[in-house]
């Protein structure tokens, strides 16, 4: 059967600083039409932070959704690389109080040493870029613009979002061993 799209395949990114819902939107925008990665980026850069572009936009293209996506806080210090490989791609910037997220790592057991740095590249990006913004605060009630914008013509059903809204996804400690193992482990 058919689908009522052609093939181009659009592209979007959602970011933020640590623990601004990513893995949740990434959830969310994962549906139908439309795959959002989550943390794509780890997948495309060394234990020495270098990013391999080309590799990324493989990964971006790979699939054969109509909208494909990544949502990633780690993206932060290359948004200007991803920028110029997806020039035309909507950014999405999830805002969160700099010591709301700091707590929040805190009680996962998260290193907070990057977040300084992390906040700078995010005004960088904003000033840049001019992304929608929603804080962190505001996505639920928000949800449907954030739809229109990221993915004009996807369908999301409103049992998804209800389900979804109830659902508490969060970056796991065993996620967060594999992501320091990558860095450690890579060559």
């Amino acid at each position: 059967m058919r689908s009522s799209w052609s093939r181009s395949v659009e592209h979007f990114f959602i970011t933020g600083l640590p623990r601004s819902r990513t893995l949740w939107l990434a959830n969310y925008f994962s549906f139908g039409w439309s795959l959002c990665h989550h943390e794509l980026t780890f997948e495309a850069i060394d234990r020495d932070m270098e990013f391999d572009g080309g590799e990324f936009r493989l990964r971006m293209l790979d699939n054969p959704c109509r909208y494909i996506g990544n949502s990633d806080s780690g993206m932060l210090p290359f948004w200007r690389e991803i920028g110029d490989l997806f020039p035309h791609a909507p950014w999405l910037v999830v805002t969160r109080p700099e010591n709301e997220v700091r707590a929040s790592l805190a009680a996962a057991g998260i290193d907070q040493a990057g977040v300084a740095e992390m906040s700078r590249h995010l005004d960088d990006l904003m000033f840049s870029l001019q992304p929608l913004v929603v804080r962190f605060s505001d996505i639920d009630r928000e949800i449907e613009q954030l739809e229109r914008y990221l993915t004009p013509d996807a369908y999301y059903p409103d049992s998804r979002r209800r389900m979804l809204l109830r659902a508490n996804a969060t970056v796991t400690d065993r996620r967060v061993a594999e992501i320091k193992e990558h860095f450690t482990c890579r060559g």
